[in-house]
């Protein structure tokens, strides 16, 4: 019977094929019944969460009240390269250029104080809030400007 089925080789490849394609089934619906069993599970921990651990109980939030939306921002951190009337060019520290957009609505601060666009240095250290304009550039709606760090204030850390 051997030298049969070696004579007809395409059977044999057949046979093979079909027990392939068998084992890939078994295997496929092994992980179904798996993949059911296991959102059985999670479906009925979810529905007795409350018998399991209690109501949440009233806290921080609910005293709070509503609380505001939050601000919708894209920022970066870099250093000021150049200094233009409604613009500035900064650096990030992965060296790419920047090129920050500001309006009249700009908030720009350093320290608690505001300060306005020309006092600006080249070489300062920003940080920019805003959103990704249509040029490519951000326009910022709020800059923070850092002091300068000299050698006799440093804390040693």
């Amino acid at each position: 019977m051997f030298k049969e089925l070696k004579e007809k080789k395409w059977l044999v490849w057949v046979l093979v094929a079909a027990g392939e394609l068998a084992l890939l089934l078994l295997v496929f619906r092994i992980g179904e019944v798996i993949g059911v069993n296991r959102a059985n599970f999670d479906t009925a921990w979810g529905q007795n969460y409350v018998r399991f651990f209690g109501q949440p109980r009233p806290g921080f939030f609910e005293e709070v009240g509503e609380l505001p939306p939050p601000i919708p921002a894209f920022g970066n951190t870099g250093v000021v390269l150049t200094v233009g009337q409604n613009m500035l060019v900064m650096q990030d520290n992965r060296m790419n250029e920047k090129t920050i957009a500001i309006s009249s609505s700009t908030t720009i601060r350093e320290g608690t104080g505001a300060v306005d666009l020309g006092s600006i240095p080249a070489g300062a250290n920003i940080v920019v809030i805003g959103a990704p304009g249509k040029q490519g550039q951000i326009d910022a709606r709020f800059i923070r400007v850092f002091p300068e760090e000299s050698d006799s204030s440093s804390t040693g850390y």
